[in-house]
């Protein structure tokens, strides 16, 4: 429900394909297993920011989680690297979402403070055709 909330608010800045919602997924989940207990909550919100010739759709996934710790905050998008391989984690899926939203023209950042939360934003330029 929280994909296709989103999917209708970005309006022509993407179709809902299987790329960007398995980018979603994965960062959601990443949220949701961020938290520490079911007193800290996971935020999806989408915003358009439309210019002359360059309208972005921003879509930002907020936690109230473990955040991530400063020394490993540059290898997340590397392929491989997990920090629950003891959980399962194959270290696969922000780099695959990265390289997702990379090919159709948008980026990801990630702001985290260790102990209290992350913040990811995915930005996608809007295009009448652009497909997922």
């Amino acid at each position: 429900e929280i994909i296709s909330k989103a999917a209708r608010k970005m309006g022509k800045a993407a179709k809902m394909g299987q790329g960007l919602e398995q980018v979603l997924i994965n960062i959601i989940i990443n949220a949701l297993e961020s938290l520490p207990d079911r007193s800290r909550s996971v935020s999806v919100s989408v915003h358009i920011y439309e210019e002359l010739n360059n309208s972005m759709a921003a879509i930002l996934i907020s936690d109230h989680g473990r955040g991530i710790r400063n020394d490993i905050i540059n290898k997340i998008f590397q392929p491989f690297f997990s920090t629950k391989t003891d959980q399962g984690g194959t270290g696969l899926g922000l780099a695959i979402s990265r390289k997702i939203i990379e090919s159709h023209g948008g980026k990801i950042h990630i702001k985290s403070s260790f102990g209290f939360g992350t913040i990811v934003t995915v930005l996608l330029p809007i295009r009448s055709r652009m497909k997922f």
